[in-house]
């Protein structure tokens, strides 16, 4: 893809110096890609360096890997919000083999053209709502350290996913019995359905 070779410039980047871009200098060889979000090549460089290997071979994993979690933090999601009375794994399953449905957004995005940061940051933006979906039914404050460390996580790769998560967490917060609400919610748009 036209964004692979300026992720994989600030990724050896990092790999070489182990610190995030501070020379001015170094503007002529990374271009645009010094004051890019580094969450995920750090992430990238992290995991080619645990996989004694580097960037480069990492990348395609990392990216991998972001998806499969996405997909799974959306089968999760959807068994926590469906109701107990419903078959719920046949419709998380469905749920989660719908984003197959937009093969540019999903797939391409990091198969053809390699939208690194998107693609990791889209992984942890559903790892904080099945967080925050959690933290809706028990209320345990543990599901908060872990939202919060996951945002920042999120803003770290790309900060412009971070609203939607957020805008969740304050209406969790301003309705109180929202897990209830949405209960209700998924019940009359069940009966409706027809399955």
């Amino acid at each position: 893809g036209p964004d692979l070779t300026h992720h994989l410039l600030l990724i050896n980047y990092v790999e070489a110096h182990w610190t995030l871009v501070h020379d001015p200098a170094a503007q002529e060889y990374l271009g645009e890609m010094i004051q890019y979000t580094p969450g995920s090549h750090i992430l990238t460089a992290l995991a080619g360096a645990w996989s004694r290997s580097n960037g480069l071979h990492a990348l395609h994993a990392v990216m991998a890997a972001s998806a499969a979690l996405k997909t799974g933090f959306v089968f999760l999601i959807a068994m926590r919000v469906l109701p107990r009375h419903v078959p719920r794994v046949p419709i998380a399953a469905i749920a989660s083999i719908s984003l197959l449905a937009s093969q540019t957004y999903f797939l391409g995005s990091f198969a053809q053209y390699s939208f690194l940061a998107q693609v990791v940051s889209e992984c942890f933006a559903m790892a904080m709502f099945w967080t925050l979906t959690a933290w809706d039914q028990d209320q345990n404050r543990s599901w908060m350290a872990v939202a919060g460390l996951l945002g920042a996580a999120l803003f770290l790769t790309w900060p412009i996913l971070i609203g939607p998560p957020l805008v969740v967490l304050g209406l969790l917060v301003l309705l109180p019995n929202s897990s209830r609400r949405s209960e209700r919610v998924v019940d009359a748009a069940i009966a409706v359905m027809p399955i």
